[in-house]
């Protein structure tokens, strides 16, 4: 999945669309639900699926980073900090299954960044 990246007002933008053959339905529940997001993602944990609730990031070492849902609307959009920055997925349905868009708000390029975008 290629990404569009974009200076933007105090960082970067990452951009990635993906036409997925599943339901919203199906995309959101691997999205929020902790028993299928651990499937792709088994470091993330949600704590409380809210505007304002928490996702928490095991760090693998005995300590996590807390996540803050910004942006929440079931089935549609789910938003969160990710320390300085912002992850924000967003799903619309279309006959064949749904579109997928992943909007990453950078702070700043690092020589990580790469290996996040890719993750």
């Amino acid at each position: 999945m290629l990404a569009s990246i974009q200076k933007a007002d105090g960082g970067y933008t990452a951009r990635f669309e993906r036409h997925l053959k599943h339901s919203v339905d199906q995309v959101w529940s691997v999205l929020t639900e902790n028993d299928r997001l651990a499937e792709w993602f088994p470091q993330l944990r949600i704590d409380e699926l809210r505007e304002g609730g928490l996702i928490k990031f095991d760090m693998q070492d005995g300590t996590y980073e807390e996540l803050t849902i910004t942006d929440l609307a079931r089935h549609s959009v789910l938003g969160y900090t990710w320390g300085k920055d912002r992850v924000r997925f967003e799903l619309y349905p279309e006959p064949e299954g749904c579109l997928l868009v992943l909007v990453e708000q950078l702070s700043k390029i690092t020589g990580h960044t790469s290996k996040d975008l890719a993750g």
